[in-house]
């Protein structure tokens, strides 16, 4: 099993953080905004488009990986903060402080969120595996300094 599937599995036996999602449609934009309290670990959903990412509010640390297996050092990020988010990379953050994030992709006409998030990211075990199958893995967590 790959480390940040493993995480991923490690933090759904904490202690479950209610995070308040808005999603917003219109003009052929989705925008997918979270509110994060302080103190709070996540891992993000993996997507399967480029996009634009913004932290709108608060301070975050993030890291991730790239699509060539590299890590992204882990960075503290102050908003307003806003940054390319590239398909298939898979990224942690750590709230400093109570957060804001938001995703926004291009969706042209499609209006339902359900269909639109089964586009563009991978939500279930079964999906992320294909995904994986197809040549990007996550080697997160094994990569950071000890």
């Amino acid at each position: 099993m790959n480390i940040i599937k493993s995480l991923c599995n490690e933090i759904k036996k904490l202690h479950q953080v209610d995070v308040v999602t808005r999603h917003t449609v219109h003009g052929g934009i989705y925008e997918r905004e979270i509110d994060l309290p302080a103190n709070t670990i996540l891992t993000g959903k993996v997507h399967l488009t480029d996009h634009i990412a913004k932290l709108v509010s608060g301070t975050m640390i993030i890291f991730g990986q790239s699509v060539d297996g590299w890590l992204i050092d882990p960075k503290e990020y102050k908003a307003p903060h806003t940054f390319k988010g590239e398909k298939g990379i898979a990224r942690i953050g750590l709230t400093v402080t109570d957060c804001t994030f938001a995703n926004y992709h291009y969706v042209g006409d499609l209006e339902n969120i359900d269909e639109i998030e089964k586009l563009l990211v991978i939500d279930t075990d079964e999906n992320y595996l294909d995904y994986t199958a197809e040549g990007i893995t996550w080697h997160l967590l094994d990569q950071l300094p000890q």
